[in-house]
């Protein structure tokens, strides 16, 4: 546009990004974010984006999906803090999902697979936690409830 500074490149990757995260596809960017003309510049400006976060080539994907993550958990934490069972069962299950995450990304990176029982061990009894808390709400439901109905 006439008279309005062309944004740098750190800032229409940062957009790209930003809508990536918020799951828009490449074409979908490409329209939205000027200065980004076609699927493929889409791609090469998430991609970058990344590479400046620190996640490189096959981590590139999961690290979309950790932040997608992050900011689903940032959007429900201020709820699951006052203690409201829906978001608390959210945040729990947003941190099962982003220690499997951050297994993948490890194995991803290290290239070595003789710790993956161990980091598969942490991430089930993670898992196991999550859901024996979660069992702990629906007791504790199922008692108000019954309390109420007597």
């Amino acid at each position: 546009m006439p008279g309005q500074p062309r944004p740098d490149g750190h800032e229409i990757d940062r957009r790209a990004l930003d809508l990536r995260i918020a799951g828009a596809t490449y074409a979908a960017i490409a329209e939205q974010v000027p200065g980004i003309g076609s699927r493929a510049a889409a791609h090469k400006a998430v991609t970058r984006a990344i590479d400046h976060l620190g996640h490189t080539g096959e981590t590139a994907e999961l690290g979309v999906i950790l932040a997608r993550l992050d900011e689903m958990h940032a959007a429900v934490w201020p709820e699951a803090k006052e203690g409201k069972a829906v978001p608390v069962g959210l945040v729990l299950k947003l941190d099962k999902q982003r220690a499997h995450v951050l297994a993948a990304l490890d194995r991803t990176r290290t290239r070595t697979h003789d710790d993956a029982p161990a980091t598969q061990k942490a991430v089930d009894d993670i898992g196991q936690r999550i859901e024996d808390y979660l069992a702990g709400f629906a007791v504790g439901r199922d008692a108000t409830a019954a309390a109420d109905r007597a």
